[in-house]
C-alpha cells in the first residue's frame, strides 16, 4: 500500500512539529486528518519547538525512554 502525495504529508507533519502552527492550527491539522495516535520520537523531537504540544488534548499511551505515543482527543 503507498500514501498518495507522501511528499505534502511530509512537508505537512514537519510543519506541525516545527510549530509553524498555533495551538489551534495543529490541533485543526490532527482533525482533518483524522488523526488518532500521535508518535513522537527522536526525529519529532528533533523538529519540535518548545511547547509543540500546548493546547492540545493529548494522553499518554505508551512511552518508553526514547518514545512517547499519544492518543489524540482524550
Amino acid at each position: 500500500m503507498a500514501t498518495f502525495d507522501v511528499a505534502a504529508k511530509q512537508r505537512a507533519a514537519e510543519a506541525f512539529y516545527q510549530a509553524t502552527e498555533d495551538g489551534q492550527g495543529r490541533a485543526a491539522f490532527l482533525s482533518s486528518n483524522h488523526i488518532r495516535y500521535l508518535f513522537y520520537g527522536p526525529e519529532e523531537r528533533r523538529l519540535a519547538g518548545q511547547d509543540v504540544f500546548a493546547g492540545l488534548a493529548l494522553s499518554v499511551v505508551y512511552q518508553t525512554p526514547a518514545v512517547t505515543v499519544f492518543q489524540v482527543g482524550v
